[in-house]
């Protein structure tokens, strides 16, 4: 009978062990997980109630989508990202504070894409429509 602590007979297993699976997969997800921090101004993806591109942020229109997720129950926070000029961030920026969310502007230099302002929630909410469609 084999004796199953023995390093040397360990060694010769067929295929990865459960650890190496476990750590591999934990690994990737760790990885994924960044890409989509870099993505949504540190935030995940699930947390993320509403999101408006730079150009929206920018646009002398205020959206209503934000200001309603500004009053979903389920926010906790409000990010823009640092190029938004603070003139036009405090059109969210009040409105939040007024409802007691934190209001951040963040900088990263891994940040990708053209999200320049994140509603989000402190836990998962899982919304299957995040962006704020053009008008």
């Amino acid at each position: 009978m084999p004796d199953d602590s023995h390093p040397d007979q360990m060694l010769n297993q067929e295929g990865p062990s459960d650890l190496d699976v476990i750590l591999s997969e934990g690994l990737r997800d760790r990885v994924t997980r960044q890409a989509e921090r870099n993505l949504y101004l540190g935030e995940l993806r699930e947390r993320v109630i509403k999101s408006l591109s730079f150009a929206q942020v920018k646009s002398s229109k205020i959206y209503p989508e934000i200001l309603k997720a500004i009053q979903d129950p389920r926010a906790s926070h409000v990010l823009l990202h640092h190029v938004v000029p603070i003139k036009l961030g405090s059109r969210y920026e009040k409105p939040a504070r007024a409802r007691g969310l934190t209001v951040t502007y963040v900088s990263d230099p891994n940040f990708k894409g053209q999200i320049g302002l994140v509603v989000a929630a402190a836990d998962a909410v899982d919304v299957e429509n995040i962006e704020v469609a053009e008008s």
